[in-house]
């Protein structure tokens, strides 16, 4: 039987939603050995250890001042446009 496979982006815009995320990510591997996961986002280190593609280094980007601006200009969906 084939594997099932998946693309999953994580986008996490600080530390503690970097360590979430990477153990969600762990957890999900775990329970689906059978399926093949493809995670890519936004990473800081802890995704980065849990093998999740950096499309964005979440360190360098500034993710309070994308709060800052009008609903419509906010930076969450733009920066996974290039």
């Amino acid at each position: 039987m084939a594997k099932e496979n998946y693309k999953i982006m994580i986008v996490a815009g600080e530390p503690s939603g970097d360590a979430h995320a990477a153990k969600l990510v762990r957890a999900i591997r775990k329970l689906a050995p059978d399926a093949n996961f493809e995670f890519f986002g936004a990473t800081s280190h802890k995704l980065r250890e849990a093998g999740v593609e950096e499309i964005v280094n979440a360190d360098d980007f500034p993710w309070s001042d994308c709060l800052k601006l009008p609903k419509p200009y906010r930076c969450s969906g733009k920066i996974f446009k290039n």
